[in-house]
């Protein structure tokens, strides 16, 4: 707080500095230059721009001050960014600030009702004094003689009561000390106490943390273990299309191994037909052409012999000769016709065959591109079984984040609103033990001064008492001294009155 700035100073020095500006402020009174009191105060005080001493030049002001044990640097302003700046936070900011600014503005209160009381009491003072100096005693020597012996009572009288006062003052002094020392030893096991409280709190908070962090230890761990699990189960079905996957593959690969032995066979047996074909027909050829030669040989012969026969018939029949003219030419168009025949049969055939391998080319390519359309959709269908499992594990991963990063904030939310509740509640702990050790100077300070205002006093009430007392001794030896004389003066009268008798 503002008002323990100047806490360094001892009680009896901090009532002598102010008590030797009381007494520069009342020789200057009188100067030209303006006081300071306590309205003058209070608007310095609030001036952020104000760099001279917070200090009051009235004696007024300064007595005030003096009776309420209140500092004059305690009612310095102090705006919100110093304590923002302090503490870096807005809500400790404010209870600082507007707690300080309360006590401050009580401060000022109380210094304006003093002054009031102080003006009524100058006010009063001044009355009686202008009473007294109206009505002036008729018979000052009279007068001095019964003041000097009413002073010499009420001096004794003073004495003794300033002695039962001076015995009250250090008895209620040493109980001060008594209640000082047990508010301090109050203070000090309050401050035990809330030590103790924040270091418990500080456990309970550690512990708190440190079972969060386990908890949270604990939910990572069975997250990676469902995670590990979930990357087991999409491992598990990889492994599972996969060996699909290929099962098909190798299953297709049968196939197309077995499509192309067939085809490897059906070629082969369309090889071994146009081979049995060209043999067939190779051979029908050579038969024909054997026949051919047969019929020509037997022609040969039977013309040889009917040559013979026309040598030895002499000239064969003409109409025998054109009848086997035209078997032979029938037989050659005979052949003729069955080559073609056979050769046109074989030509069917390989057309036939040729259609039929162009027809098992085509479904082979068919099957192929269906083979091949199969094998793009089921890896399609894998990518994306692929791509919906990471994403689904993104998802998990992402979700679990989530759900850790939002634990952890909440956590974090919750832990910063109960650090913050403590920082507060340490703050108005230290603000009002600040506020008790406070009151604790101010009535230091007002008991420090009303001891000695009460010292002041009895010196004064001494030195009068010695005016006094000399004053009485003086009149004293006045009376004697004239008494004397009077004696003296009788003595005179008697002698000479006796010796006026003894003439006569």
């Amino acid at each position: 707080m503002a008002g323990q700035t100047n806490n360094a100073l001892p009680v009896h020095q901090w009532i002598r500095t102010l008590e030797s500006l009381k007494a520069a402020a009342a020789v200057a009174s009188n100067g030209p230059r303006p006081k300071v009191g306590i309205a003058d105060l209070q608007d310095f005080a609030s001036d952020p721009y104000y760099t001279g001493k917070l200090l009051p030049t009235s004696p007024k002001s300064i007595e005030a001050c003096l009776r309420l044990g209140i500092d004059p640097t305690s009612l310095k302003y102090l705006d919100y960014d110093h304590f923002l700046n302090k503490h870096r936070r807005h809500d400790l900011a404010k209870l600082e600030y507007e707690h300080h600014e309360t006590a401050r503005q009580g401060r000022f209160e109380e210094l304006f009702e003093e002054k009031k009381r102080l003006d009524a009491s100058e006010r009063a003072e001044k009355a009686r004094k202008q009473r007294a100096a109206r009505h002036p005693s008729e018979d000052e020597n009279a007068e001095d003689g019964l003041l000097v012996e009413r002073e010499a009572r009420r001096v004794e009288v003073m004495k003794r009561k300033q002695e039962r006062e001076l015995e009250q003052v250090k008895s209620f002094e040493a109980a001060r000390r008594d209640l000082q020392l047990k508010a301090e030893a109050k203070v000090r096991e309050l401050q035990e106490r809330t030590e103790a409280r924040e270091r418990a709190a500080k456990a309970a908070a550690e512990e708190q943390q440190r079972q969060r962090r386990e908890k949270e230890l604990a939910k990572k761990l069975e997250d990676e273990m469902k995670l590990q699990k979930a990357k087991e189960a999409e491992e598990d079905r990889r492994r599972r299309e996969a060996a699909a996957a290929e099962a098909e593959r190798l299953a297709a690969e049968r196939l197309d191994e077995e499509r192309k032995r067939k085809e490897a066979s059906r070629r082969l047996k369309a090889l071994h037909a146009k081979q049995e074909a060209d043999r067939i027909a190779r051979e029908q050829r050579e038969e024909a052409e054997r026949r051919r030669r047969e019929l020509e040989e037997r022609d040969r012969k039977n013309e040889e012999l009917k040559l013979l026969r026309h040598r030895e018939k002499a000239e064969a029949s003409a109409q025998a000769r054109a009848l086997a003219e035209r078997r032979i030419a029938a037989a050659k168009t005979a052949a003729a016709e069955e080559a073609r025949r056979k050769a046109e049969e074989y030509a069917a055939r390989q057309a036939e065959s040729e259609a039929r391998r162009a027809a098992k080319e085509q479904l082979r390519a068919q099957q192929e591109a269906e083979q091949q359309r199969l094998e793009q959709a089921r890896e399609m269908h894998r990518q994306r079984a692929a791509e919906e499992a990471k994403r689904r594990e993104e998802e998990v991963k992402s979700a679990a984040l989530r759900k850790t990063k939002t634990k952890e904030e909440k956590i974090e939310a919750q832990q910063a609103q109960r650090e913050a509740e403590a920082a507060l509640k340490a703050l108005q702990h230290r603000l009002e033990m600040a506020d008790k050790a406070e009151a604790v100077e101010e009535a230091k300070r007002r008991e420090a001064y009303r001891q000695y205002q009460a010292a002041e006093k009895l010196e004064e009430e001494g030195a009068r008492a010695a005016r006094l007392l000399a004053r009485r001794k003086e009149l004293q030896c006045t009376r004697r001294a004239a008494h004397e004389l009077a004696s003296i003066e009788r003595k005179k009268a008697v002698e000479a009155m006796e010796a006026k008798l003894r003439r006569i």
